[in-house]
Order: C-alpha cells, then sequence, then structure tokens
C-alpha cells in the first residue's frame, strides 16, 4: 500500500484525502474520454492525466471495468444533480414552460456541458461490451424516467409512468443528435420539444403504446 493512502477502500472507508484523490482519478477519466474517446481509456493513461502513480489508480480501481463503473456512476449523478437543480428552480406548469425548459438542458448538454455529454455517450457505448455493468445504465436511466414522470405529472398527463421512459428517451436522442450534429435553432429545439411533450401527454394509462394488429 502506497505510503500516503489509507486502507483499502470498502473496509473502513475512505479519509478526506482519499476521496479528492480518487474523485480528481474519476474526473480526469471522463475528460481522457471526452477528449479523445473511449477506445484511449486506459489504466496507464487515466493515471498519467489524474497526475498519480498506477500504483494509487489500481488501489482505488481494481480493473479498467471498475474504474468504467464509477466514472459512468459519477457522470450520471452530476447529470442528475444539474437536471434536479434545473426543475426545483423554475418547475414547469404549462406544456411551453415545460418546452423551454427541456429545450434549454438540451442545449446546455449539447453546448456547456458537451463535454460531460459525449462521456456519458462514450462510456454508454462501452456497456455493450461488459454486460455485467448494464445495471448501472438501467440505474441512471430509471433515475431520469423518475425526473420525466414528475415533470409530466405537473402537467397533468393522464399516465406519466407510462409516457416517462418515451419522453426520456426521445429527449436522450434528441441530445444526442445536437451534440453531434449541432442542433437546430434554440426555437427549432423548443417546436420539437413541444411535439413530445404533446405525444407524451396523449398517452392514457389503459392505452400504453405498442405495435397495432
Amino acid at each position: 500500500m502506497p505510503d500516503d493512502e489509507e486502507p483499502r477502500p470498502g473496509r473502513r472507508g475512505l479519509s478526506a484525502r482519499g476521496a479528492r484523490r480518487r474523485a480528481r482519478i474519476l474526473d480526469a477519466a471522463l475528460d481522457l474520454v471526452a477528449r479523445a474517446g473511449a477506445g484511449e481509456l486506459s489504466m496507464r493513461a487515466v493515471a498519467d492525466a489524474a497526475g498519480v502513480p498506477l500504483g494509487s489508480l489500481t488501489y482505488y480501481f481494481a480493473s479498467k471495468e471498475d474504474l468504467i463503473e464509477h466514472a459512468l456512476e459519477r457522470a450520471g449523478a452530476a447529470d442528475a444533480e444539474w437536471v434536479e437543480a434545473v426543475l426545483a428552480a423554475s418547475p414547469p406548469r404549462t406544456v411551453r414552460q415545460a418546452s423551454r425548459l427541456i429545450a434549454g438542458l438540451v442545449a446546455e448538454a449539447a453546448g456547456p456541458r458537451r463535454a460531460g455529454t459525449v462521456a456519458r455517450y462514450e462510456l454508454w457505448l462501452q456497456l455493450s461490451r461488459h454486460p455485467r455493468l448494464r445495471h448501472v445504465a438501467a440505474r441512471q436511466r430509471a433515475a431520469l424516467d423518475e425526473l420525466g414522470r414528475r415533470l409530466l405529472a405537473e402537467l397533468r398527463a393522464p399516465d406519466p409512468a407510462a409516457a416517462a421512459p418515451l419522453l426520456t428517451a426521445a429527449v436522450d436522442g434528441l441530445a444526442l443528435r445536437c451534440v453531434v450534429e449541432g442542433g437546430p435553432s434554440r426555437r427549432r429545439l423548443e417546436e420539437e420539444v413541444a411535439a413530445l411533450l404533446a405525444a407524451a401527454l396523449s398517452i392514457a394509462g389503459d392505452a400504453r403504446p405498442g405495435l397495432s394488429a
């Protein structure tokens, strides 16, 4: 064990110093993925980016898969906290307000927060090669769906729980398109979100989406 380290995480927990170093490593991993892609993610590359010895990195994360898991959890937690804060600051009461709010989130995800968004999408794709970690994506999806459910409940949707997964998946796809293509104008973005909301609000409790006969 390095002289300046505490007992391995999971036994007695981390000191404040250890928690800061662990967070710095995860942030370095996310920054590396955002800049160079998940293909460049390796234990050595992350250690170099974080400015720590390789032994310190493997002290906190036993494998690359372990690192991916915790980096994705950190990215997802940051996104959820951000969306929660925006919703709490300006809870939408009308479809127009909700359209503006969601369009603003998408624009920020593809703009000022682009690096974090790219890193999250890159790591999500890695889960296709790491089936053991898919529970991380499922947990994050469930958290986003819950935010969508609460928003649709405020708008008096007939069945917020049924409509929320469709809305969040569509908004996620819209954000991905904006990251890749640059996105439409803010006005056009609001119009597209309004159309998504109208579709979500039309889903009745006894008419869940499916294929017609």
